[in-house]
């Protein structure tokens, strides 16, 4: 990957994370369409940028089934799901947050735009995103403070 293209998305995971963490829950705050337009499942084998794309997929997939914006056509592409699908981490947490993700792309594979909030995993996927918002971005945060960078192995 060349430099700069790192530095866009480590950018775009910034931004993200610096606007959930001040929010009150998990998604964007604002309309990021025209902003956030990299395939970021493709950076998910890349080393430090798993977190911040499983994130980013998510956020895009939460926009689509409980903001109604249809804005973000990398949540509808089989690769993206194939890479969620196929992610692997040693960290429990990381796998966590990747089962969290590939569920909220399960919603929108199998439902129309209408129907997301009553799929079967819908509930569930409503029920992970304080975990993902207090294990995920407020312990990044954290970790910042501390001087430990390191990602945690307990989820």
């Amino acid at each position: 990957m060349e430099y700069a293209t790192w530095i866009g998305v480590r950018s775009d995971y910034a931004l993200l994370l610096e606007d959930i963490a001040n929010g009150q829950s998990v998604g964007f705050p604002r309309d990021y369409a025209m902003i956030f337009t990299r395939p970021y499942h493709e950076y998910l084998d890349c080393d430090g940028l798993e977190t911040g794309s499983l994130l980013m997929i998510l956020c895009m997939a939460l926009s689509d089934i409980v903001g109604h914006q249809d804005a973000f056509p990398l949540i509808h592409d089989p690769e993206c799901a194939a890479a969620v699908n196929g992610f692997r981490s040693p960290d429990r947490s990381m796998t966590r947050l990747a089962e969290t993700v590939a569920t909220a792309l399960d919603v929108i594979s199998e439902t129309d735009f209408h129907s997301r909030e009553t799929h079967r995993k819908y509930e569930h996927l409503q029920s992970m995103l304080p975990w993902v918002r207090e294990h995920i971005i407020l312990d990044h945060f954290r970790r910042l403070a501390s001087g430990n960078n390191i990602e945690p192995n307990d989820g």
